[in-house]
């Protein structure tokens, strides 16, 4: 079983955030995974439904590389409703 947090299936689109004056690339799913469990610049109870349906979707598209364009549409909402892209 593979630890999704290490995944490096890359995502469909790759995204570049500036946050606290430091560029972070999001490019790959287990990359986007840490951003969203371990960033605690963004409180993410405000867009609880949007980060649960992206960190769902980005779990099972480390298991199943198939679901990245899914697991990358859902980060793509979520980033966007947080009004970081």
């Amino acid at each position: 079983m593979s630890y999704p947090l290490k995944s490096e299936t890359p995502l469909a689109a790759t995204f570049t955030l500036t946050i606290d004056g430091k560029p972070i690339v999001i490019n790959t799913v287990g990359s986007a995974l840490r951003f969203l469990t371990e960033n605690r610049c963004v409180d993410w109870m405000e867009y609880d439904g949007p980060y649960n349906t992206a960190r769902d979707a980005l779990e099972r598209a480390s298991h199943n590389a198939m679901m990245t364009r899914a697991a990358t549409d859902a980060l793509r909402i979520l980033l966007q409703q947080s009004k970081l892209l």
